[in-house]
């Protein structure tokens, strides 16, 4: 259950966070919803230091297969996730491992922090591993206490794009190259 927050989803907790990607995963919008959210509150998802749990190949109750696709405006308005542990896709058949699969929207006003990365896919990135004609990112960080396990094409915002606007974010997470062909540490 949704409460609407000037025509966008509200989320305050994990579940509501979950229940967003669910949403998006299962294209259960309504017609002409393209799944705008903002934070209302800071979200965590696993308490606990996910680097930790990421090094000793031990995930936490809740890991983050990336969301397929989003059109939409997801506006942190300066809150953060954090407890993050980003893995690839169950079912062995997304190419992709990040916290959003294709960007065609805009994500803003965010800071990503306490998060492991199993980057194992083909492309990866904390936030988007590809970009579609988006609106691009702005004012979004991401913290110190991240870290990326890469062993394919890897940037820290966008791993495939032709053409994005990035405008005032940062990237201080912690990259591990285990063969990967491309490194980035922004796009």
């Amino acid at each position: 259950n949704w409460s609407a927050y000037n025509g966008y989803y509200a989320i305050t907790n994990a579940e509501e966070l979950y229940g967003w990607r669910e949403t998006l995963v299962n294209k259960t919008l309504g017609n002409g919803d393209l799944g705008n959210a903002v934070l209302i509150n800071d979200i965590v998802v696993n308490t606990g230091d996910m680097v930790a749990a990421g090094d000793a190949g031990t995930p936490p109750a809740y890991t983050w297969p990336a969301i397929e696709s989003f059109k939409g405006v997801l506006d942190g308005r300066g809150h953060s996730i954090s407890g993050l542990y980003i893995v690839e896709g169950s079912d062995g058949t997304y190419k992709y491992t990040a916290f959003i699969e294709v960007l065609g929207g805009e994500i803003k006003n965010l800071v990503i922090s306490n998060t492991f990365v199993d980057a194992s896919s083909a492309y990866n990135s904390v936030i988007a591993a590809a970009e579609w004609l988006s609106e691009g990112i702005s004012n979004v960080k991401i913290d110190s206490n991240v870290k990326i396990k890469a062993s394919g094409s890897f940037g820290a915002f966008i791993c495939d794009t032709g053409d994005v606007t990035l405008t005032n974010c940062v990237s201080l997470a912690n990259i591990i190259i285990d063969g990967g062909r491309y490194i980035g540490s922004v796009v």
